[in-house]
């Protein structure tokens, strides 16, 4: 039995969750193919692949090097044509879309095209899963948008598929079912993580870093665009009373993209300290665990429209750190449902501020409670026992007697 597994993304986290994905699955199947766009290479891809067995295909979708892209009905059509140089020695295979997010209505559109006699099960991961969750309104476009998308899933899955999903929503209220789409047809996972999260200490990770150990660090880490809410930090760390001043710092790690680098460059001329401190360089896996050591706090303040996990909460809650984040979607509700910290309503900087303050104020308090969570929640995640659920879930042996 073979494995494909489609992703035309491969760009920061969702690289990361393919990567974990062939690593649990490589050893189980006869071949395993990755299928993506023309243009995926980044030093990140070079890194994490070298050491896992599979079988690149790269198609003629070129998306000239977007990070994120719903892709058209022409584009995916692109992409799944691929599925023909796969050769297949009269195998069966399994195939499996690893975002289901990027292609929704193209993969209705081609459903028959992708849906061979070699291919055993389909398997589709699906990021964004609000649709299937009851509205706190029945009333006007959101209400149309979200019964529309459930028809088209609906119309998408077959008998026998499976949906894979991060958001465990989903099954602390079964009622949020789709119709026809059974509760043991879709299947969490929690977000995958391997390495020293949680083993190093505050010390080590300054080392790393250069912050000196006197410092309290708000750490912001990942690609820094309009949706992961930096210059809502930025506007709320001046109004924070002014007793605080110089008693903090805001550790940016990650590139500052072009939706708001003119905004950035301007808000921090107005800081009256030096309050940033920003790396814009690639950080190594290997490095990361420093880095989360290193902060007293970790930021999530997403924009309204990011409503979808993120693997910076979960190493958050590995490395035993509070954090702040926005109080909207799936990383609002896991800070509520786990008491991690403190939350705001997204975009609110006056909010966001005495969020800020309260962690400057009684931050002992919060980092105990984050360092009293259970085991189970800080290891869900954790490879081993991720790959002990993805076998599970792929269930292969089925597929191989």
């Amino acid at each position: 039995m073979n494995l494909i597994i489609v992703d035309p993304i491969l760009r920061g986290s969702r690289l990361q969750q393919t990567y974990y994905f062939i690593k649990c699955l490589q050893e189980q199947y006869s071949r395993v193919y990755l299928l993506t766009r023309k243009d995926y290479l980044t030093d990140h891809y070079v890194e994490l692949m070298s050491d896992l067995k599979f079988q690149l295909i790269t198609s003629n979708l070129d998306l000239k090097g977007e990070w994120m892209k719903n892709l058209s009905i022409r584009e995916f059509y692109i992409l799944i044509k691929a599925l023909r140089g796969i050769n297949n020695n009269d195998q069966k295979a399994i195939l499996f879309f690893a975002a289901l997010d990027d292609y929704f209505l193209p993969s209705l559109v081609w459903k028959d095209f992708y849906r061979k006699s070699w291919i055993k099960k389909v398997y589709f991961m699906r990021y964004r899963t609000d649709f299937m969750m009851p509205l706190k309104t029945s009333f006007g476009m959101n209400f149309v948008k979200m019964m529309l998308q459930r028809k088209v899933l609906n119309g998408i899955l077959e008998s026998g598929d499976s949906l894979i999903v991060y958001d465990e929503r989903y099954f602390d209220n079964p009622e949020y079912k789709p119709k026809k789409l059974e509760i043991n047809h879709i299947k969490h996972i929690p977000e995958p993580w391997e390495g020293d999260f949680g083993r190093i200490t505050i010390n080590e990770g300054r080392s790393v870093t250069g912050i000196d150990r006197t410092e309290f660090v708000f750490l912001t880490i990942g690609k820094q665009d309009v949706r992961k809410g930096l210059l809502t930090i930025l506007r709320a760390i001046s109004q924070i009373p002014k007793g605080f001043g110089g008693k903090f710092k805001l550790h940016v790690v990650g590139k500052i993209q072009e939706d708001i680098e003119h905004e950035y460059r301007e808000i921090i001329k107005t800081l009256s300290h030096d309050y940033i401190i920003h790396e814009q360089q690639f950080i190594s896996e290997e490095d990361l665990p420093y880095y989360f050591a290193s902060a007293n706090v970790v930021m999530l303040p997403y924009s309204k429209e990011f409503k979808y996990t993120s693997g910076v909460i979960t190493r958050a809650i590995a490395s035993k750190r509070p954090i702040i984040s926005s109080s909207h979607g799936l990383i609002g509700y896991r800070n509520n449902n786990l008491d991690l910290g403190l939350n705001f309503e997204a975009g609110n900087e006056e909010q966001l501020a005495s969020c800020m303050t309260k962690m400057l104020l009684n931050y002992d308090e919060y980092l105990q409670r984050v360092k009293k969570l259970k085991s189970e929640v800080a290891d869900a995640g954790r490879l081993d026992l991720f790959k002990e659920k993805i076998l599970n879930i792929f269930n292969f042996e089925i597929y191989t007697k």
